[in-house]
């Protein structure tokens, strides 16, 4: 008589953890699988793509202090 109400136990017992054990992966997108295999977790992300406008590089002018005749005169 207790064999029947021991496994009806043991079964319930498994069907809420199977239960909670899917439910538990389903929320975390599939990271416990992947951490259980070893593999990395990948998270998709649409970053828009943006224009970067990079102007030319111009040679300095010297200034009007590093003339000759202007040095003289300060």
């Amino acid at each position: 008589m207790l064999a029947p109400f021991a496994t009806l136990i043991f079964l319930v017992v498994l069907w809420l953890t199977a239960k909670f054990v899917f439910e538990t992966v389903g929320e975390n997108d599939g990271r416990i699988v992947d951490a259980l295999f070893g593999r990395t977790h990948r998270v998709e992300t649409r970053i828009p793509a943006m224009r970067v406008r990079i102007s030319p590089q111009r040679a300095a002018r010297p200034s009007r202090a590093a003339q000759p005749q202007w040095r003289a005169a300060a």
